[in-house]
């Protein structure tokens, strides 16, 4: 009978949610990317790393592309975000 508690209390603990990866990569882009204002007529390019718990993002705007196909940037077209655990963003800094 202990084995099977002890196996009920390790698969209930393999369900609850890690604090550190209760938001992955994709949703925060996404956050951040509808936050900037990024859609079909607004292209954007984001780039994204976990840190101390929160996510930090930079979302660049798109204003082109050159014959090789890489894109166009120009100075201050950014904006950063910091976004928690929870999908909250709780920094924004626009480029300058």
């Amino acid at each position: 009978m202990n084995r099977f508690f002890a196996t009920l209390v390790a698969l209930c603990l393999t369900a609850l949610p890690i604090a550190g990866w209760a938001i992955d990569e994709s949703a925060v882009i996404k956050i951040a990317e509808e936050a900037a204002g990024c859609d079909s007529g607004k292209s954007c390019e984001t780039r994204a790393r976990l840190e101390k718990g929160q996510w930090i993002l930079i979302v660049s705007t798109i204003y082109g592309r050159r014959e090789n196909g890489e894109p166009i940037f120009k100075p201050g077209g950014w904006v950063g975000f910091t976004i928690d655990q929870e999908g909250k963003i709780v920094n924004r800094t626009p480029g300058r």
